[in-house]
């Protein structure tokens, strides 16, 4: 039954790009072998992959998930994903280091899936860039240029946090010139205090050429009601050529994905079809 649903909404969704972070940021538990957190995210996998069939859609890992064992056949959650288009969340701020962990997943074959490096620019120990000088954006941009000429499924590198890579970029006299070519920027609009906010990321994104991704993960909260503020802010997204993709970012999602698509087919996707 569930699968039929899902096939119904494929026949006529528009065509989009959608980042999904993959589960919470830090599972429940890491005891063996107590594997339910992962068959939770497996069966979930399964739907996301029939709805978004039509789609291009990503997800977002940490790279020491890579080894962990998924289930009690010794499957690799490396071996679960292979077939899946992958950011990899990097917990370091050494371009050397970065290189060294994302090399084992880049193939220089055609029609592979594409895998991409997630930064994040907090100042947590030497997780993030936020305290590093600009040469650490002239060392990455250099290295996102060498991956790129080296390995074809290698598609570039995601921002996760807007609100600190503003920061970031201020404190450093917004010198565009001197970043990488980033694919896009994850942008959580109702978390910002300013109203106009929106508009700041789109600017930013102009700025450095970059894709938006949108955060919809509490599209059945009061941010999206109706829908109109979501179609406002994708209009203006549109007007200002910049290209946008959608972002789930919560764990609910792993329980409630009937919200997505009731969202998506009673109230937005008619709308956003007509922007």
């Amino acid at each position: 039954m569930i699968i039929l649903f899902l096939l119904f909404f494929i026949t006529f969704v528009i065509s989009y790009e959608m980042n999904i972070f993959m589960l919470p940021h830090v599972l429940s538990t890491w005891k063996q072998p107590e594997y339910k957190a992962w068959e939770d995210w497996k069966n979930s996998l399964q739907l996301y992959s029939i709805y978004l069939k039509n789609h291009e859609f990503t997800l977002t890992v940490p790279t020491f998930y890579m080894n962990q064992t998924v289930d009690e056949n010794g499957t690799t959650f490396e071996e679960l994903m292979k077939e899946y288009n992958l950011v990899f969340i990097v917990p370091n701020n050494n371009i050397t280091i970065i290189e060294k962990m994302v090399i084992p997943w880049l193939s220089k074959e055609e029609n592979t899936p594409k895998k991409y490096i997630g930064i994040q620019f907090h100042s947590v120990y030497n997780f993030g860039f936020g305290d590093s000088d600009i040469n650490y954006m002239i060392e990455l941009k250099e290295l996102d240029v060498k991956l790129k000429n080296k390995y074809k499924n290698y598609g570039g590198i995601d921002v996760l946090d807007y609100e600190f890579f503003k920061q970031y970029y201020q404190k450093h006299n917004n010198k565009n010139s001197l970043y990488p070519s980033f694919r896009t920027i994850y942008f959580n609009y109702f978390n910002s205090y300013e109203k106009n906010e929106i508009n700041k990321a789109i600017q930013l994104c102009q700025e450095i050429n970059s894709s938006i991704s949108l955060d919809i993960s509490e599209i059945d909260s009061e941010y999206f009601m109706d829908c109109d503020s979501f179609i406002n802010i994708l209009s203006s997204i549109k007007k200002a050529g910049v290209n946008y993709k959608l972002l789930l970012n919560r764990s609910l999602w792993l329980k409630e994905w009937f919200v997505f698509l009731n969202f998506f087919h009673n109230k937005c996707v008619h709308q956003i079809e007509n922007i």
